[in-house]
């Protein structure tokens, strides 16, 4: 705790009796004898630079209505215990040049002072004063009437205070009394037992965006000492430490000392250790009311504080306000404990006050004597609102509220270290509760390594709807999202989740669970264990009832034994309903496993437990759960425990074929009696915990057979290319010196009904005779997307590629070329964490011949790729990465047969083809190893693999023709074709490397059985001899989508 005080409030007789005193010696020490730098001309005195400083006090304090002008570059300068421009009332003082003072041993020391009301001091230049000693005092500027209005735009620089009391009475950089405005634009920098600013009542300070307001130890950077202050600070105000010796004393950033104070701050204040950023307090604990007063620390405004150090407070130990309201929408952050000295808090209220954090709140750490606090409400009566985010450190509290009335209610988030609290409700200054504060908790509270998630040390009462979560610390002994006081009185209403150990043994305790209790710690941090969620008296008065509503859920946590360790519920009164949970641990279970005592009562309360559960469910989908009664009738009961069937699995309702597939695998190679350490008693172990039968679909490795899809893609891309060669030569889309149309039978030679059409001579002049080249290059790129059937995975392809060919005319009715080319995939099965790449090379033959209006098109084509996978298995233990390279070969065909009408200015062309490829893959075994680059377990042996593909297509061409003026010619040609795929299987079989079982086998994502082929593509032959070509092609059916494009050069001589 803290004690301390703002500079003694001035008042009446007393105040002007020290005024006088301090008349009479400037008066003294001032002369009738002006310097001839400072000239008076009427009511005004003009400073200049000529003739050198002024040595001697300007004024008696007896002069009012008087301009005073110290130029720029001209200087007073006076000695100790004197004062540079001293005035009465209703003067203007504008210092553009240097004013300094000497210390004060006994008297007053400064730059300005004015004695009555209604003065104006603008600094422009510097002001400068030195030490306090003797009881004397120094100051920059300081009004001792009232309604003044100081500017400071420059810098003001004070000395130290005297440091005979523990308080800053002696060193001001600015002071002023009632009704008057201080506004600082530039520095104030003083020393230590120094204030920058004093106000007494009813006055505007303003500490401007840039500003600097800055102290040494002992300081209070602003202090208003009585009423109805407006304080604002936007710069930036920083003060040293404060000190010990005997109480503790607290510098302070901003401090208010009476009632009806607001104080925000926009910009920044840094405070050290022992220290207070924005305080309502009395330093010397007088019996001021303190009501109405505001602090603000508004939205990106910061705080920073030391060690020992408040952010925001309302009073201390001898003061109290009544009715303070304290914001913070910014950030506060204070560092650690003082051990024994001092806990830091970032927000705290000795009396009833409204307390909001709407931003962040970090506090370091502490110790189990000194321990830090996010929020502090000491006494009753007050509210307590958070909605932003509190981190407090080890030993921690995130909020401590206390007192009848005091309601708390937290939507955001709290976070302790170590052996912290969350929230602790605890007993008020002025004594204990009756009914104490009410907790509502929405949004999220966590305490660390052994804390406690909320602590009743006192009565109280909790709503929670959101999440409390307490970590264990490996003893047993810590770890509770809820604890309470065996000497409290509690209602605990939780409809949200509570993950931790409960201990609530008052003699009064009525907890309903309306949502989820939990803990989620593994045995090793929160031990498995009898009466971790205990509701009962401590003094076994039978106080303790617990209520399970039917949207509750209770989750108890179990491992493998005879009889199995179990999470369980103690209560002196039980009322059962909603869903118990077995949240099964990783371990090798017998089929059929009985647990000890799961729900039991206490003896000191109700005689027999009339309900049960509604459901009783595992985490695990590889057991069910039947409860069993101790007496073997479920509504008259003392005790619980759980039998726990173990499920094949394989045997899981609703499995995919390939979970079947894997499950049957797995299942032929476990027992219970495998060596829970062995490798494979280790995967067993974590497979019957993790208890998803998508388990086994990470396990299952189906994902790389996207790679079939993969190779299919890339070769189907290539013969497509070629073909594509031959049905632009049979169309006549130039390149090469066209092709005779009388032998292909579309009309008798010499009798072209096109003859007299425009560019018909063009054309006329394209037909070649036999033996004629052309050479060509393209470049693809494609993607398809493929959905998983009967629980296969999704797919993606992804592919890019180019190839190069050359073909020959060898007679007017037959074609024939090959091609090389390579190509580069991408594909993957994002549900299952797998991808991997394949990188090709191709080879292909082609030809087209023509039977008059028939012909029939034929391609054959090989590939040989290198294959690279890699897959993420999570949620089994370790998370581990398998990864795998092998072979493949491809050998594929294409036969097209169609026959080509000649039409009013384009011709149609029905055609069927159908298109054989089989693919042969390599087996191989993965690599697989866990984030730590340790050996993995869960790798996989594939099998070597024949797939094969057989899709036909029937559909229609048409193609057209455009010649232009400039001897280019157009030729269009679109493609429509329904697909239909005789053999649509991906699948992969394989072996688990380190787990016993045997093989499997899984599907991947088959291929569509029927889709829709549309294409689309154009060349224009630039002249007789060069063309370019474009198309575009996409497949779609009900499971499948893929959009392709290619484009080229083709040349013929």
């Amino acid at each position: 705790m803290f004690s301390q005080a703002p500079i003694l409030r001035q008042d009446g007789a007393a105040a002007w009796l020290i005024a006088a005193g301090i008349a009479l010696s400037v008066m003294l020490l001032s002369t009738s004898s002006a310097r001839a730098d400072c000239l008076i001309s009427g009511s005004t005195v003009t400073c200049s630079p000529a003739g050198g400083p002024q040595t001697t006090t300007i004024g008696t304090g007896a002069e009012s209505n008087i301009t005073v002008n110290v130029l720029p570059g001209a200087s007073i300068a006076v000695g100790p215990d004197a004062i540079g421009i001293f005035l009465n009332a209703q003067n203007l003082v504008t210092n553009a040049g240097s004013i300094s003072a000497g210390d004060s041993t006994g008297s007053f020391s400064g730059g300005m002072f004015f004695f009555g009301d209604g003065n104006t001091a603008i600094n422009n230049g510097s002001i400068s004063a030195g030490n306090a000693s003797g009881g004397g005092q120094v100051f920059g500027i300081q009004s001792f009437g009232d309604d003044a209005d100081i500017t400071n735009n420059n810098m003001i620089v004070v000395g130290n205070g005297s440091g005979s009391s523990p308080y800053p009475f002696d060193a001001s950089g600015i002071a002023a009394q009632n009704n008057s405005r201080i506004i600082n634009n530039g520095s104030i920098v003083v020393g230590n037992y120094a204030q920058g600013i004093f106000a007494c009542c009813s006055n505007q300070i303003t500490n401007s965006a840039g500003a600097l307001i800055q102290t040494g130890d002992n300081g209070f950077g602003i202090f208003a000492g009585a009423d109805n202050n407006q304080i604002q600070n936007a710069g930036q105000i920083v003060v040293g430490n404060g000190n010990f010796s005997g109480l503790t004393f607290f510098s302070y950033g901003i401090l208010v000392s009476g009632s009806n104070n607001t104080v925000t701050n926009t910009g920044s204040i840094r405070v050290g250790n022992l220290a207070a950023g924005m305080a309502i307090d009395d330093p010397l604990g007088g019996g001021g009311s303190y009501t109405g007063n505001t602090l603000i620390n508004a939205s990106g405004a910061t705080i920073r504080g030391g060690n020992g150090s408040y952010g925001m407070a309302s009073g201390s130990q001898f003061v109290f306000p009544p009715d303070a309201t304290l914001t913070n929408n910014g950030t506060i952050i204070i560092g650690d404990a003082i051990p024994s000295v001092s806990i830091p808090i970032g927000m705290v209220a000795f009396g009833p006050a409204a307390i909001t954090n709407t931003g962040t709140i970090i506090v370091g750490n502490g110790d189990s004597t000194t321990f830090p606090v996010g929020i502090y409400a000491l006494e009753a009566g007050s509210t307590i609102l958070n909605s932003g985010s509190i981190t407090v450190g080890t030993a921690g509290l995130g909020i401590r509220a206390a007192g009848d009335g005091t309601t708390l209610n937290n939507t955001g988030t709290i976070s302790v270290g170590a052996g912290g609290t969350g929230i602790q409700i605890t007993f008020p200054v002025s004594g204990s509760n009756f009914t104490g504060p009410a907790v509502t908790n929405s949004g999220m509270v966590i305490a660390g390594t052994g804390g406690i998630g909320v602590n009743f040390v006192d009565n109280g009462s909790l709503i929670n709807t959101g999440t409390i979560r307490a970590y264990g610390d490996g003893t047993g002994s810590n770890g509770y999202s809820i604890f309470t006081c065996s000497c409290t009185t509690t209602t605990i209403t939780n409809s949200g989740t509570l993950d931790g150990k409960i201990q609530a043994e008052g003699p009064s305790t009525n907890f309903v669970n309306s949502g989820l209790i939990t803990i989620t710690d593994t045995n090793a941090v929160q031990p498995i264990g009898p009466f971790n969620f205990n509701i009962s008296d401590f003094a076994h008065g039978g106080g303790g009832t617990f209520t399970q509503t039917a949207t509750g859920i209770l989750s108890l946590r179990v491992m493998p034994g005879s009889p199995a360790p179990i999470d369980s519920l103690l209560g002196d009164t039980i009322t059962l309903a909603g869903t118990l949970r077995v949240a099964i641990q990783p371990g090798i279970y017998a089929n059929r496993t009985t647990t000890d005592t799961a729900v039991s009562l206490t003896g000191s309360g109700a005689s027999r437990i009339v309900t049960t559960f509604n459901s009783f469910v595992a985490t695990s989908s590889f057991f069910t759960v039947t409860p069993i009664y101790d007496t073997g009738d479920a509504t008259s009961y003392t005790a619980m425990s759980l039998q726990l069937d173990r499920i094949a699995f394989g045997g899981l309702p609703g499995e995919t074929p390939n979970q079947k597939a894997v499950g049957d695998a797995l299942e032929r190679g476990y027992s219970s009696s495998i060596d829970p350490s062995s490798p494979a008693g280790r995967f067993y172990a974590n497979l019957l915990a993790y208890g998803s039968a998508g388990a086994l679909d990470q396990l299952s490795g189906a994902g790389t057979a996207a790679s079939q899809n993969a190779a299919f893609n890339v070769g189907d891309l290539f013969s497509v290319a070629m073909l594509q060669q031959g049905m632009a030569w049979l169309s006549r889309s130039g390149g090469a010196p066209g092709v005779t149309f009388g032998g292909l039978g579309y009309a008798p030679a010499g009798q072209n009904k096109f003859a007299n059409r425009p560019g018909a001579d063009a054309f006329a002049a394209m037909r070649p005779s036999e033996g004629r080249w052309r050479v060509w290059g393209a470049g693809f790129g494609a993607t398809r997307s493929i959905d998983g059937q009967y629980g296969a995975a999704d797919q993606r392809v992804d592919a890019a590629g180019g190839l190069f060919g050359v073909d020959r005319q060898i007679a007017p009715d037959l074609l024939i070329g090959a091609a090389v080319g390579a190509s580069s995939s991408r594909f993957s099965a994002s549900s299952l964490s797998t991808n991997g790449h394949s990188d090709a090379g191709h080879l292909g033959v082609y030809a087209l011949k023509t039977f008059g209006a028939a012909y029939l098109a034929a391609a054959l084509h090989y590939a040989h790729a290198n294959n690279d996978t890699d897959r993420t298995i999570s949620g089994i233990g370790a998370a581990e990465t398998a990864k795998g390279s092998f072979d493949s070969d491809q050998l594929g065909g294409r036969l097209e047969l169609g026959w080509r009408y000649a039409m009013k200015g384009y011709t149609l062309t029905p055609f069927a083809a159908i298109a054989p490829t089989a693919l042969w893959q390599q087996g191989y075994s993965e690599n697989s190893t866990t984030s730590t680059g340790a050996p993995g377990i869960l790798g996989l042996t594939y099998q070597s693999n024949r797939v094969s593909s057989f899709p036909s297509f029937l559909g229609l061409q048409v193609d057209g023709r455009f010649a232009f003026a400039n001897g280019t010619t157009l030729s269009p040609f679109v493609r429509a074709s329904w697909v239909h795929e005789f053999d649509t299987t991906r699948s992969i079989s394989a072996t688990f490397i380190n787990i016993p079982g045997g093989s499997f086998t899984a599907e991947g994502a088959s291929a569509a059985a029927n889709a829709l082929r549309l294409e689309g593509g154009a060349t224009l032959a630039l002249n007789e001899r060069a063309s370019l070509f474009a198309s575009l092609n996409s497949e779609l059916s009900s499971s499948s989508r893929s959009f392709a494009g290619m484009g080229g050069l083709r040349f013929g001589w």
